[in-house]
């Protein structure tokens, strides 16, 4: 048994078209494939979530080890690294929380 994760997709427009929902769930269960074959020791699943990203991010945080948040945006903490969920995530969140930037890559490890 390998080491668990979860992966979210939330919505803010909690009315959205079961369509869409179904689009965004074909979408997240092919990333989530593709890091399965990446990590396959960690067992990933997948969340589609009717809520803004940082209350859906929130209700997975009481039962997670740690967050894992990719940013794009600019914001004030860290010289401007981090974006407004990753930032409120930092100060409500009961776990720790990676944030990763944009631009950051895996190619930088030799054992990546």
């Amino acid at each position: 048994m390998g080491l668990p994760g979860v992966v979210v997709e939330s919505s803010v427009i909690e009315e959205r078209p079961d369509r869409v929902v179904e689009e965004h769930r074909a979408l997240l269960d092919a990333a989530v494939r593709s890091l399965q074959r990446r990590f396959s020791d960690v067992d990933i699943e997948s969340d589609v979530v009717r809520s803004s990203p940082l209350n859906a991010l929130l209700g997975h945080a009481e039962r997670a080890a740690l967050i894992v948040i990719g940013t794009h945006h600019q914001g004030v903490l860290a010289g401007g690294l981090t974006g407004a969920v990753a930032q409120d995530l930092l100060w409500r969140a009961r776990c720790p929380v990676l944030i990763v930037p944009e631009q950051a890559s895996t190619t930088d490890r030799p054992d990546a």
